[in-house]
């Protein structure tokens, strides 16, 4: 079954007064909201012409007009996605139904009730961190210290615009060669935690990168990722199938919960199914372990 996202129509829709944000003043310390920055972009309209609707989850693309006229917007476009602000969260949470954040807070909430992890004393590692909408959700339930990774500048630049005393540290580059000035933030401490939150496959972070970090975390850690449930499936060819299945086979990965559900829907309202998975770290991913 298909569920058609709600957007309005660029071919007929009225032009908008242009739309000025003027989000309130934060207190020192103080971080916005989920429901204050989807407010924020709920002013925001989106469409998905019809030639869009076809399109593999990786190349999909919109129209936005925030007040000045329609523009053109690759879905996976981050670098000119974030500045935007509210527009992610308009499209991947409000019209796309996002769901992947709760399943993974959810997901480690359960390790926090069964005494698995303290939350205020974790340090956790959000990799592909985006603007910190992952993080902000496990704030939600007692998570306070956070360290963000990503390829992209103008992500940390939201996540510092949206959540400001959010991260201890935000690193910009590649996990696996980042600059000597943002390398201090991740390799510091040990973590306790690592969360990936629909980055893994479409060369977005690959097998390589996630070990990178998995290696991060302390022995007796959480790693707590999602993938594609058809990335998951023994003809996968990002990778991630085999690593995930060796590792656990290897007993590198303890103590597993896994869930499967609906991470969001298309374009064309076509639900794209997830596994979310939540295990025990017991020993750092070896070279011979990480496909090529």
């Amino acid at each position: 079954m298909s569920f058609e996202p709600t957007v309005s129509n660029p071919e007929t829709a009225t032009p908008l007064t242009p739309v000025e944000v003027h989000p309130r003043e934060l207190l020192e310390g103080e971080n916005r909201s989920i429901a204050e920055i989807e407010a924020i972009g709920r002013q925001i309209r989106v469409a998905f012409p019809p030639r869009s609707r076809d399109l593999e989850q990786d190349e999909e693309w919109f129209v936005f007009d925030a007040g000045e006229g329609w523009q053109e917007m690759r879905l996976h476009d981050y670098d000119a996605l974030f500045p935007v602000q509210g527009l992610y969260e308009r499209v991947v949470y409000d019209v796309f139904r996002c769901d992947s954040p709760p399943v993974i807070r959810d997901l480690l909430g359960e390790a926090v009730d069964a005494g698995e992890i303290d939350p205020l004393r974790a340090r956790v590692l959000d990799l592909g961190a985006g603007n910190g909408h992952m993080a902000a959700r496990l704030r939600e339930i007692g998570f306070r210290h956070f360290v963000g990774v990503d390829l992209s500048s103008p992500a940390r630049e939201a996540a510092e615009r949206d959540f400001p005393s959010l991260y201890r540290a935000y690193a910009v580059g590649d996990l696996l060669n980042l600059p000597p000035e943002e390398a201090p933030k991740v390799d510091d401490e040990p973590f306790q935690a690592m969360t990936c939150v629909a980055a893994l496959g479409f060369g977005d972070i690959p097998p390589s990168v996630f070990a990178a970090a998995v290696n991060r975390v302390e022995d007796g850690g959480k790693i707590v990722f999602t993938l594609r449930s058809d990335f998951v499936d023994t003809d996968d060819r990002s990778g991630f199938a085999g690593l995930i299945s060796a590792l656990v086979e290897r007993d590198a990965f303890t103590d597993l919960r896994r869930k499967s559900y609906t991470h969001r829907i298309n374009a064309a309202g076509v639900p794209i199914e997830y596994t979310a998975f939540c295990a025990t770290k017991t020993r750092d991913i070896t070279p011979d372990e990480i496909p090529a």
